[in-house]
């Protein structure tokens, strides 16, 4: 009964905090979103979208503030990598959580620009939360299952056209676009069907059609891998201080280096682009690995 009490208390808390910041930011976001939406000039509607960024941006360095005076979570960030929030990336990462969209805020905030998430459809038709989202350039994601697209054949690929649509459509501005490639959240249960022991089995269609729209922009690719003290931790979690510790590696790899060939012409060069995904995903595997025996140890 008493940890029951404990964990609404810290849950209580720490919605208090972070919903404290979010009503004053809400207001101007919602404000220039609306205005975006209203006027389809480019011009405002490019001044629209760096207000929105601009508020949202303060939010998190509040929730940054607010992270370090009162969780007891021990955040460390490996970075190899000399960031530029002039310059434009792609970022590649696991996904377990709502949480790891809050711990990449953190691990990148002002330090590139701001990054653009992949959000299922459905956020788009939820009230102001789509509204702002769809001001902040997010792209919006269908998914459909092997059993629908087995019926409805012509809906294949259709995914990947409206992301490749998506790049093009992007303003000429510094862009961060992250991608979680395994397409899924992790579970104990699908990992059973993976290749790897931490990780689900990375698609490589998204980061290919991206890096085709935008690879002459973009200086390259942040493999990004978030290690937690459990395998299935959630936001929730973090938010009742469940979270004890969270390591995030960042490597950089350079737009020359990555193997894209014609990967949608040329099925060599797809299964080399592939193979060379597949080759960073065991590394990060055998790096979860590493982390989580060092966690294990120091408990």
């Amino acid at each position: 009964m008493i940890k029951i009490l404990k964990y609404t208390y810290y849950a209580l808390f720490s919605t208090t905090c972070f919903l404290s910041s979010a009503v004053v930011t809400v207001i101007p976001v919602f404000f220039f979103s609306l205005i975006k939406l209203l006027v389809p000039v480019k011009g405002i509607r490019y001044f629209c979208t760096s207000a929105v960024e601009y508020c949202v941006s303060v939010w998190v360095s509040y929730a940054i503030l607010i992270t370090k005076l009162f969780s007891p979570t021990e955040i460390e960030f490996e970075q190899n990598a000399n960031l530029d929030r002039n310059s434009s990336y792609l970022i590649i990462c696991n996904h377990k959580s709502w949480l790891d969209t809050f711990i990449l805020m953190l691990a990148f905030h002002k330090k590139i620009a701001f990054p653009k998430f992949f959000m299922k459809v459905q956020v788009f038709f939820i009230p102001v939360l789509g509204l702002i989202a769809w001001a902040l350039e997010f792209p919006a994601m269908k998914r459909y299952s092997k059993e629908y697209l087995a019926a409805n054949p012509e809906k294949k690929g259709e995914d990947l056209n409206k992301t490749f649509k998506y790049c093009k459509g992007l303003s000429l501005r510094p862009t961060t676009i992250v991608n979680f490639v395994e397409g899924t959240r992790f579970s104990l249960e699908k990992v059973k069907n993976s290749n790897y022991k931490n990780l689900l089995n990375p698609k490589a269609g998204g980061i290919a059609v991206i890096l085709k729209s935008l690879s002459d922009r973009m200086v390259g690719i942040l493999n990004t891998t978030i290690v937690y003290d459990d395998p299935e931790q959630t936001l929730w979690d973090f938010m009742v201080r469940k979270t004890k510790r969270i390591k995030v590696k960042v490597d950089f790899i350079p737009i020359s280096e990555v193997p894209l060939g014609d990967y949608f012409n040329n099925e060599k060069d797809k299964k080399s682009f592939q193979n060379w995904l597949n080759d960073i995903w065991q590394k990060n595997d055998e790096y979860i690995s590493q982390q989580q025996l060092e966690i294990q140890a120091s408990s």
